[in-house]
């Protein structure tokens, strides 16, 4: 799930830190914005199986790859 997130950053971001990685800030920096979150759940929904709820759309599950990734494991 982390290579998933990490590319689709890299395809979509206009601009992707050189050092970029799985604990890199994704929306808390601008690197993607609210439309590609809404693709990005999309994604993920469609990878895993998994409804993602509008509450539990936040920074803190939704920052990194590595949260995304943790925030799947426990929902």
């Amino acid at each position: 799930m982390i290579e998933t997130i990490l590319n689709y950053v890299r395809e979509n971001a206009l601009e992707v830190p050189a050092d970029f990685g799985a604990r890199s800030p994704i929306f808390s920096t601008g690197v993607l914005d609210s439309f590609d979150l809404i693709e990005l759940l999309a994604l993920i929904e469609t990878e895993t199986g998994h409804q993602i709820g509008t509450a539990d759309v936040s920074l803190e599950n939704f920052d990194t790859a590595e949260r995304i990734h943790t925030f799947v494991l426990n929902h």
